[in-house]
C-alpha cells in the first residue's frame, strides 16, 4: 500500500537526518519500465503508474515529482477517478512537500487524504493518513495535535491487527511526549513499544539521591543588674551659742570673746568638710546614673536579639521536621526503587539467557563454512550480527553435481529477523532437498508464495509486511555453468580484471507489492564460467554502514574497489581483508545492521563432486 510505503519513507528521513541520496541505476530502470507501462493503458489505469513515477523522483527531483502528480490530477479530473485515486495523488503531494520541509502544506494534504478515507470508509488508509499527519505535525512542533492523530491511528492499528503500525504510533507517542517533557505517558509508551517487539517488559530504571540535613544551634544570654544606687544623706548641724552676761569686766568680756572666736572658727571648718563630702556624693549619683542607662540600653538590644533568634529556632524546627518527613517519604519511595531494579534485572537476565538459546538454536541450522569448504574449496563467509541472533542468514545445498548457494537479509534486524530466518531457512530446504527444484527463479517465486502463506499476507486484514531480500545462484559443475536470480540484493562477478553486476527484481520476497494487480516474477541470468571466475553475494548491512573522516556510508563504490583490488588473493585472505576494513571504517560508531559477505571462486568444485554427502 502506498501510504504505508511513504510511512516507511518518512522515518528513514528522520532516522537519517535528512541526507540527500544520488538517485541510482536501479531508480532509472525502474521509471523507465513505468513510463513504458503508463504507453499501454489509458484512463485511470495510469494513475498508480504515474504516482509511483512521481515517488522515485519525490525525494531529490521534487519539480518533476511535482509535475507528474499534477498529471495525475489532470486523469483523474477527466477520467471521473475512484476517492481511492485521489488518496493516491493527495499522498503524493503530502511525500513530496514533507521532503522539502514544507510541513505545513504537507499537512493539508495528509488531511484530504484522511477525509477521503474516512469517506469511502476506508479503515486501513484510514489509519496510516492520522499516523503520516501526526508525524508531519511533529516536524512543525504541532504536538497535542500530533498525539491526537497518533491515538487515533493506534486505536484503528489495534482494530486492524496492524501490530506493525501499532508499534510505530506506540514509539511516535513516546518521542512526542519526551519532546514536551510530560515523562510518565513517554515512559508508559515506551514500555509499550518494548513489550510489543519483544513481548516482555523492558524497563528503564533510575536511582535517587537522598539529601538529608540537620540543624543545630545553642544560645545563651546573660543579663547583668545592680542595686539602687543610695540616696543622698547629708545632714548640717547648726549651733546656737548664747552668750552669757557681759562680764561688767573687762577681763571677762574679752576671754568670752575668744571663745566665740574659736567656737566659730571650728564650726567653719566643719562646714567646709560637709560641703565637700556633699560634692563628692553628687559625683557619685552622677556616675551610677550612667551605668544604669548604658545597662538599660544592653537589655533592649539583648531582648531584640533573643526574639529574633527564637524566630529563627522555631522556623528551623518547622523546617527540620518536614525535611524529616520528606527523608521517610524518600526512603520508602528508595526501597521500592530498589525493589523494582531487582525485579527489572531479573526480567533482563531472562530475556538475555531466552535470546542467547535463540542464538544456539539459530546457529545450529547454518552449514558449518568448513564443510561447506569440503565442497566449495576457494569460498568465505563474513558473518557479523548486529544482535546476539541475526535477520541475516546463508543457506546451501549440494544434490549430485549442483550448489545452491544464497544469502539472506530478513525485515528488521534481531529477534524479528531471526524469527523470520527461521521460516526461510525451511521452506528452503523443502524446496531444493525435498522437491529438488533448482532454477533460481522457480526457488525465489516458490519461497515468495510459502513466505505469504505462512505469514497470511494475502489476507487484507493481514498486517505483516514483512519478508526478505536475497540473492541466489545455482552451480552446475557438470555443465560448467551457473544461474543467478535476486530479490532486490545483486550478485558481482569477477573475471579476470573485471566485475560485472548481475541485478535483482526490483521487489523482494514475501510481503505486499506496490499495487493489487502487480505480479511477481524473477529474472533468471545464465552464465558458463571458468577458472577465473569469483561470486559475491551479500546483504545491505556492511555497505550502509557509517564511518570513515566525514561519517559516511561505506556504499557500493568503495565494495567494488576493494573486491577488486584484492581478487587474486585467496578467500580467506580477502574474508580477513573485509574484516580489518570495516574495523577501521566503523571505528567508535555502532554497528547499525546486520553483516553478511559471502564469496566463492568457481574452481576445483569438480573435486568436491567426489566426497560424500554427510
Amino acid at each position: 500500500m502506498r501510504i504505508k510505503f511513504h510511512i516507511f519513507l518518512i522515518i528513514c528521513l528522520l532516522t537519517i537526518g535528512g541526507e540527500v541520496f544520488a538517485q541510482s541505476a536501479e531508480t532509472k530502470e525502474r521509471i523507465s519500465e513505468l513510463e513504458n507501462e503508463m504507453n499501454n493503458v489509458s484512463g485511470v489505469k495510469q494513475i498508480p503508474i504515474i504516482c509511483e513515477i512521481a515517488e522515485l523522483y519525490s525525494r531529490n527531483n521534487s519539480a518533476k515529482a511535482l509535475s507528474y502528480l499534477e498529471t495525475a490530477e489532470k486523469v483523474a479530473k477527466k477520467s471521473k477517478a475512484k476517492p481511492a485515486d485521489y488518496i493516491l495523488i493527495y499522498d503524493g503531494y503530502a511525500s513530496v512537500y514533507y521532503f522539502k520541509k514544507l510541513y505545513k502544506k504537507s499537512s493539508q494534504y495528509y488531511e484530504k487524504v484522511l477525509t477521503l478515507a474516512k469517506q469511502s470508509k476506508n479503515k486501513r488508509s484510514n489509519a496510516y493518513a492520522l499516523f503520516n499527519l501526526g508525524i508531519s505535525y511533529k516536524a512543525q512542533n504541532l504536538n497535542k495535535k500530533a498525539i491526537t492523530s497518533f491515538n487515533a491511528s493506534l486505536k484503528l492499528a489495534k482494530s486492524l491487527r496492524d501490530y506493525s503500525l501499532a508499534i510505530q504510533n506506540y514509539h511516535a507517542l513516546y518521542e512526542t511526549y519526551l519532546a514536551i517533557k510530560e515523562y510518565k505517558p513517554a515512559f508508559e509508551n515506551y514500555s509499550l513499544y518494548i513489550n510489543n517487539i519483544t513481548d516482555n517488559a523492558g524497563k528503564k530504571s533510575k536511582k535517587l539521591t537522598v539529601l538529608t540535613s540537620s540543624y543545630k544551634g545553642e544560645e545563651k544570654m546573660k543579663l547583668l543588674t545592680e542595686s539602687e544606687v543610695l540616696d543622698k544623706e547629708a545632714k548640717i548641724e547648726e549651733m546656737d551659742s548664747a552668750f552669757s552676761e557681759i562680764s561688767q569686766f573687762k577681763d571677762s568680756l574679752e576671754l568670752e570673746a575668744e571663745q566665740k572666736n574659736q567656737e566659730i572658727e571650728h564650726l567653719s571648718k566643719q562646714n567646709e568638710e560637709q560641703s565637700q563630702h556633699l560634692q563628692q556624693r553628687q559625683a557619685e549619683i552622677k556616675g551610677n546614673r550612667e551605668t544604669i542607662e548604658k545597662q538599660e540600653s544592653l537589655i533592649l538590644v539583648f531582648s531584640v536579639v533573643g526574639v529574633i533568634i527564637l524566630g529563627l529556632l522555631i522556623v528551623l524546627f518547622t523546617m527540620f521536621k518536614k525535611i524529616k518527613r520528606i527523608n521517610n517519604r524518600l526512603e520508602t519511595q528508595k526501597d521500592e526503587i530498589e525493589i523494582q531494579k531487582n525485579l527489572i534485572q531479573v526480567k533482563n537476565e531472562q530475556i538475555t539467557d531466552s535470546i542467547n538459546y535463540a542464538r544456539k538454536i539459530q546457529d545450529s541450522i547454518l552449514v558449518p563454512e568448513n564443510k561447506i569448504k569440503r565442497w566449495l574449496p576457494q569460498m568465505f563467509i563474513y558473518y557479523k550480527p548486529k544482535d546476539i541472533v541475526s535477520g541475516d542468514f546463508y543457506w546451501f545445498s549440494k544434490f549430485e553435481h549442483k550448489y545452491v548457494i544464497t544469502a539472506i537479509d530478513c525485515t528488521g534486524h534481531g529477534v524479528p529477523g531471526a524469527f523470520l530466518s527461521m521460516i526461510g531457512n525451511t521452506l528452503l530446504h523443502e524446496i531444493v532437498n525435498i522437491k529438488h527444484v533448482f532454477k533460481p527463479d522457480q526457488i525465489l517465486s516458490m519461497l515468495h508464495t510459502g513466505i505469504t502463506l505462512a505469514l497470511n499476507q494475502e489476507s487484507e486484514d493481514s498486517g505483516s509486511e514483512d519478508g526478505m531480500d536475497m540473492s541466489l545462484c545455482t552451480v552446475d559443475t557438470k555443465q560448467h555453468r551457473f544461474q543467478f536470480a535476486g530479490a532486490k540484493n545483486n550478485l558481482y562477478v569477477v573475471q579476470g580484471d573485471k566485475l560485472k553486476i548481475l541485478r535483482a527484481n526490483y521487489y523482494s520476497i514475501g510481503g505486499k507489492p506496490l499495487r493489487p494487480d502487480m505480479k511477481v516474477e524473477f529474472t533468471c541470468y545464465d552464465f558458463m564460467y571458468d577458472d577465473n571466475t569469483s561470486i559475491y553475494m551479500f546483504s545491505d548491512g556492511y555497505l550502509d554502514q557509517f564511518g570513515g573522516e566525514n561519517d559516511e556510508k561505506f556504499n557500493t563504490q568503495r565494495f567494488k574497489e576493494m573486491i577488486l583490488a584484492n581478487r587474486e588473493l585467496p578467500m580467506e585472505q580477502q574474508k580477513k581483508i573485509l574484516a580489518e576494513t570495516m574495523e577501521a571504517w566503523k571505528g567508535d560508531n555502532q554497528q547499525i545492521d546486520d553483516f553478511l559477505v559471502m564469496g566463492v571462486k568457481l574452481s576445483d568444485l569438480e573435486k568436491g563432486d567426489d566426497k560424500t554427502d554427510e
